[in-house]
């Protein structure tokens, strides 16, 4: 009876109420609309690209009614799949999303505290290129569907259990009835709570790339599903997005080229016109690329100059300058070092690595992002920080180590003293502004509307402090579980991957063998660039790696049953 009140409406549901729901917002926006300036002032302009902050401001707001608009038509859109299909599972999994995100809110965005100063920084269209305008497409995304804090919490976490679910019910359609429940798998990791519904960046990549995988292996490769000309372009401008989105992301480039590929095949034409095709989705796609990273490389070259490649560097060298094995007598040792101090008080990177850099910005700008070097000597460090970490390479990979094992969950393992925050000059009062822009920041959030009800709710409250506190990943951090995890689900995909290729099927299964190399190499690229020890830094690819090992199996395990189509 539900299904059959949809029949005939597709129209309204998906064009005339998306419409309407667009309109709404906006006016809703242009009538609620508070001006909330970041707390100590716009940073200093450090170099003139004729671009005006107000038309910053705009090209922001334009991006995210583009994204947001985007979201409302695939919303309005799963909603009448929803009515006419009778799909229960997809209703539950929404309502599922909405109770956490009630009990998580609002300490779940204090999990990581950049998620409180881009929301609101995005709330008021201020570009926040620190930490890149990207995620804030996506919580300007959500706020047009909803304008209220907890909608971002929402949609990342529907889109998270959503993903699962379509995964269950492909690997079922493809007669993989008893693998598809791996997928509860996904029920017992123990960073569930940190990872589905913190709205940081790495977390809502991850999420994100997770669907697009799904569409490349099911929709595009096993269903053979012929994508509309409009359909490719948006699917090219999402990877365009994921390209972008961040620094290991890179990596996605030779991917969506080989997808371009691909694609190109489904028009079953001649040579020249695949090469033609393929050169011209891969147009579509780098040009797509270039339109999304203008703002944000403009903002960073205008703000910034090199100020955040030099702060990756930052912990890196103090570990090398303190380290009694280093080598600091090759040829150029004391210019690099002097081209070091010069940017950066010797003392203060010593003794407090990247957060002397911090604390060095404070005391020149006002500001611990920026230090209005002139860009030669941001060059000049960084060009030294490169020559230090060349002649020092056992001390930069044990240094490594040392954060790719502590944020894995494993083992304390260190080999020098970096990283001990020793407080030097205006360390407190630098942490004492942070800390004001901060609760500036959660005043924005609790004044979304309706969030009294919840935050005033002790019962609410207590469960959500509970929530947050975890108290099961501390155990399972504690007993090596989180460890454990994380190298195992490296393991098998290396594995998996390698019986894949034991099949002789490189001309066949080239999508599954490039999405596999895609994630090894994130791994390897954060191994490579994390600026510090960080638990989230590796979030994406674990989680990636679990995905990506059910849907490899379920390849292999079909090749071992039968011949499938050549892919």
């Amino acid at each position: 009876m539900w299904g059959k009140s949809f029949s005939g409406k597709e129209n309204i549901f998906k064009l005339w109420i998306p419409l309407v729901h667009i309109l709404i917002s906006l006016v809703y926006e242009g009538l609620t609309f508070k001006d909330y300036p970041p707390y100590f002032g716009q940073m200093t302009p450090v170099r003139d690209i004729g671009i005006s902050l107000t038309a910053e401001r705009m090209m922001l707001f334009i991006l995210c009614k583009i994204a947001g608009a985007i979201l409302i038509f695939a919303v309005w859109r799963f909603i009448y799949h929803i009515g006419k299909e009778r799909d229960y599972a997809s209703l539950i999994i929404l309502l599922i999303a909405a109770c956490i995100s009630i009990l998580h809110y609002p300490n779940v965005y204090l999990v990581e505290m950049d998620n409180v100063f881009v929301y609101y920084m995005t709330k008021s269209y201020y570009p926040y290129y620190w930490h890149s305008i990207y995620i804030q497409l996506i919580y300007g995304a959500c706020l047009m569907l909803f304008r209220h804090a907890i909608m971002v919490i929402f949609v990342q976490l529907s889109l998270f259990l959503s993903a699962l679910l379509y995964l269950f019910r492909k690997l079922r359609e493809h007669g993989h009835k008893k693998l598809a429940y791996a997928i509860l798998l996904f029920a017992f990791i123990p960073e569930n709570l940190y990872y589905c519904d913190v709205p940081y960046r790495n977390n809502y990549y991850g999420i994100l790339f997770f669907w697009f995988l799904l569409t490349v292996c099911f929709t595009i490769v096993l269903d053979k599903k012929q994508l509309s000309k409009g359909q490719i372009v948006l699917f090219l401008l999402f990877g365009a997005l994921l390209t972008v989105i961040r620094g290991e992301a890179i990596l996605n480039v030779p991917l969506i080229l080989i997808l371009c590929y691909y694609l190109s095949a489904q028009k079953d034409a001649g040579k020249k016109k695949r090469i033609a095709e393929t050169l011209k989705l891969s147009a579509i796609y780098v040009t797509c690329c270039i339109l999304l990273l203008f703002p944000q490389k403009a903002g960073e070259y205008k703000y910034f100059g090199k100020d955040y490649q030099i702060i990756n560097h930052t912990n890196i060298v103090q570990s090398i300058l303190l380290d009694p094995n280093a080598n600091l007598s090759y040829a150029g040792a004391n210019e690099d070092i002097l081209a070091i101090s010069d940017a950066l008080p010797m003392d203060y990177l010593l003794n407090m690595g990247m957060y002397g850099f911090y604390v060095a910005n404070y005391e020149n700008s006002g500001r611990i992002t920026q230090s209005l070097l002139p860009i030669e000597k941001q060059s000049a460090f960084l060009s030294a920080a490169n020559r230090l970490e060349r002649n020092n390479i056992p001390v930069v990979f044990s240094t490594r180590l040392s954060w790719f094992i502590r944020s894995n969950g494993g083992p304390v393992y260190s080999r020098n003293k970096s990283n001990l925050i020793k407080p030097l000059g205006k360390y407190k009062e630098s942490c004492d502004i942070y800390d004001i822009e901060l609760d500036y920041g959660k005043t924005n959030i609790s004044e979304s509307f309706g969030t009294d009800i919840l935050t005033n709710s002790a019962l609410i409250a207590k469960i959500s402090k509970a929530l947050m506190d975890n108290q099961y990943l501390v155990l399972c951090g504690n007993l090596g579980i989180v460890w454990i995890l994380r190298i195992l689900s490296f393991i098998v995909l290396i594995v998996l991957e390698l019986q894949l290729l034991s099949k002789h099927r490189m001309t066949q299964d080239y999508l599954f063998h490039a999405v596999s190399l895609i994630i090894l190499a994130q791994w390897a690229a954060i191994f490579a660039a994390a600026p510090e020890m960080r638990f989230s830094y590796y979030y994406t690819a674990f989680y990636l790696s679990v995905f990506w090992d059910i849907i490899l199996s379920a390849h292999l395990i079909s090749l071992s049953h039968k011949p499938i189509t050549d892919s």
